[in-house]
């Protein structure tokens, strides 16, 4: 028998041989990368350190071996078009309204902070009166006030604007007023808005901080801050035509793209739409209705369908719980005999949670087999004055009578596919939806839609009718019709998290802030953001507004982490920019939430969130990962692993995980857990 030096038998020496000769890839891979340029040998090396690890993964002990590339499930639908990240809203000034420069320890507490939190989007506004004050129209040129010697609200701001840009994170940029004083009830009305002299501020605003200062990290200007907001004590109230004509001044004052390096129109988004109507309507941004007011006469809307139709359905809202509808369908050969059609009228759950909450009605009929109808009017019957009831009209929809015509679909965004109507259609509450109108301009003045969303349930919790799970269908049909009508343009929340609720005089409304259960709920809240296909949203907010605004993840004037800052500095710091968001299918429970990313470098992020207050859930988290090794974190009422900064640390030692298969987890009651490879 063939031995070896060592005793090995001959038969071990030619398996060995064997084994030498598998490995000979490895060898002829490492000889071709002395040839490659050193960036190119960086990236190879990291596919080759993938591939090993996944090899040798598969005889490590305790960790589930990938199925074969055939068995390997796929990702989840993935959701969203560029993922811009999470991130915050900032004021930039000190709570004391001294400069950042006189508080030295406190800007530094904070940049340490925001360092950590590596946020994807922080939301500034400014107010105009910091470099546009009252008087400088009286010089011409006009001259504003740029000094940051003299100017303690501009020099902080630089401040602020130079750390982000050292940290390369994008800003959003936009003015909260239009006002040339500090008096904030001077507001003045939209003439002011739609002014040549506000166009010409906004604009060098954006030219002086952009070019002469280069903060090129401002890649976003939203101009006014929730131009469609309604506010009697500072007498704004513009219309969607104000916003438009804004707009359009702003731009005519900036270089075009061709002929500007910078991009400054690119830049330009918007509405900044404050989004209370947004849940009003379950997401639906296009309805038409018939308000209170326009009831005293019967109200018609006429469609012409291009086939015979054999069914319609038709979807509307009411602002009156356990309203009968009154409204009826008729049909019409020629369009002038008309014939009413029998229909089925559906009260709908609320799927929505808001104050003020709008009821759904779904209207379905049938038309006989040899009927030969091309034309369909709904009329809304007349209502007594004084009454205070408002139908809208969401959807339309016509089932064509022969298989394979394409179906007739209105999605009421506005009249163009009715072919008559009546006079007292409006939009609901007569308020523009300054988010569709902006998308519906031709051309869109605006890169990317800016919106506001916030969710109404801390203010609705002891409601019994709450559902948790309501925001993410809402964002979804609200951010499916937006992607549809401006297609490629990210869809941003430059405002997002929990309606403050009602308090009495003198007491914080934004106490619930500092709740533990706020962790958990902006944690969930981001999650189902992100599900329904969201671009990115920004909090409110990173460090509170003034002394009666302590809405952040602390307080400038005690500096204590509070509980949310766990659960948002993780999904900042864990789900960076252009990630590729996954939406894995939900379980049929209503209080689990799953998120999955893959991440620009090639690694994934899970987010795993539990409502249940006194249940842990299972998950079985399925990616085609390969072998990862993955940090855990676990948000719980029994574990929030800090350091000594009271930033989050891992769960134990990183531990290999593959998804290819499926990996179970237990998530403890009401509570989140993230697993990542990302680099800590």
């Amino acid at each position: 028998m063939e031995t070896t030096r060592d005793g090995a038998s001959g038969a071990a020496v030619r398996a060995r041989r064997g084994r030498l000769r598998r490995r000979r890839p490895w060898l002829m891979m490492a000889a071709a990368m002395r040839d490659l340029s050193p960036s190119r040998r960086n990236l190879a090396t990291a596919a080759i350190s993938t591939t090993i690890l996944a090899v040798l993964g598969a005889s490590m002990p305790g960790v589930a071996t990938a199925a074969g590339s055939d068995g390997i499930p796929p990702a989840a639908p993935r959701v969203g078009i560029d993922w811009q990240g999470l991130g915050y809203n900032q004021d930039p000034q000190h709570v004391d309204r001294i400069r950042w420069d006189d508080d030295h320890t406190a800007f530094e507490l904070m940049k340490q902070r925001v360092g950590y939190i590596s946020p994807g989007i922080v939301r500034i506004n400014v107010h105009r009166f910091w470099f546009d004050p009252e008087g400088t129209e009286d010089h011409q040129p006009v001259v504003y006030d740029w000094d940051d010697n003299d100017n303690k609200q501009m020099a902080d701001l630089y401040k602020i604007l130079g750390m982000y840009k050292e940290m390369n994170v994008p800003v959003q940029l936009g003015i909260w007023d239009t006002t040339q004083t500090p008096n904030k009830t001077d507001e003045p009305d939209e003439e002011e808005y739609i002014s040549d002299a506000f166009a010409n501020a906004q604009a060098a605003l954006m030219k002086h901080l952009i070019i002469d200062k280069a903060f090129t990290n401002i890649t976003r200007y939203s101009g006014i801050n929730e131009p469609n907001g309604y506010s009697e004590e500072k007498g704004k109230h513009y219309s969607f035509v104000d916003w438009q004509t804004a707009t359009q001044k702003l731009l005519d004052r900036l270089p075009h793209n061709d002929q500007d390096p910078y991009h400054l129109r690119k830049r330009v988004v918007g509405p900044d739409m404050a989004g209370a109507g947004i849940s009003a309507y379950e997401g639906d941004l296009g309805l038409k209705s018939v308000t209170a007011d326009n009831s005293s006469t019967e109200q018609w809307l006429t469609w012409k369908l291009p086939a015979k139709p054999k069914s319609f359905t038709a979807r509307f809202y009411v602002n009156h719980i356990g309203f009968v509808p009154d409204w009826s369908f008729w049909s019409s050969a020629d369009g002038s005999n008309w014939n009413r059609v029998a229909g089925t009228n559906s009260p709908q759950p609320k799927t929505t949670s808001i104050e003020n909450v709008q009821y759904p009605v779904v209207t379905t009929g049938a038309f006989p087999a040899d009927s030969n109808q091309r034309y369909i009017k709904l009329v809304m019957s007349i209502r007594p004055q004084g009454n205070t009831i408002e139908r809208a009209i969401a959807s339309f929809e016509a089932t064509p009578a022969r298989d394979g015509a394409p179906a007739f679909v209105d999605p009421m965004n506005d009249l163009s596919k009715v072919s008559g109507s009546s006079t007292g259609w409006t939009s609901p509450r007569n308020k523009d939806n300054f988010w569709l109108k902006s998308m519906q301009t031709n051309p869109i003045l605006v890169s990317g839609s800016d919106v506001h969303f916030y969710d109404y349930e801390v203010g609705l919790r002891d409601d019994p009718t709450f559902d948790p799970s309501y925001a993410e269908r809402t964002v979804k049909t609200a951010v499916d019709q937006a992607h549809a009508l401006h297609p490629g343009a990210p869809v941003i929340f430059s405002e997002t998290g929990y309606q403050k609720p009602k308090v009495g005089q003198g007491d914080d409304p934004f106490t619930f802030a500092t709740e533990f259960d706020h962790g958990v709920r902006m944690a969930d809240l981001a999650v189902q953001e992100a599900r329904a296909g969201l671009d990115g949203a920004a909090a409110w907010c990173l460090d509170g507004y003034d002394a009666d605004t302590k809405c952040g993840m602390w307080d400038q004037h005690d500096y204590k982490l509070r509980p949310w800052f766990y659960t948002w500095s993780l999904l900042c710091r864990y789900l960076p920019a252009h990630s590729q968001m996954y939406a894995p299918a939900p379980q049929d429970n209503g209080t689990t939430r799953e998120l999955h990313a893959k991440l620009p470098n090639g690694g994934w992020t899970f987010v795993l969130v539990n409502r249940d207050k006194t249940n842990p859930a299972q998950f079985t988290v399925t990616a085609p990962t390969g072998h990862l090794p993955m940090h855990k974190y676990v948000y719980s009422a029994s574990s929030q692993k800090v350091d000594a900064n009271g930033f989050p640390v891992p769960v134990g030692r990183p531990i290999d995980v593959s998804a290819d298969s499926g990996f179970k987890v237990s998530v403890p009651a009401n509570s989140v857990v993230m697993f990542t490879s990302m680099a800590q």
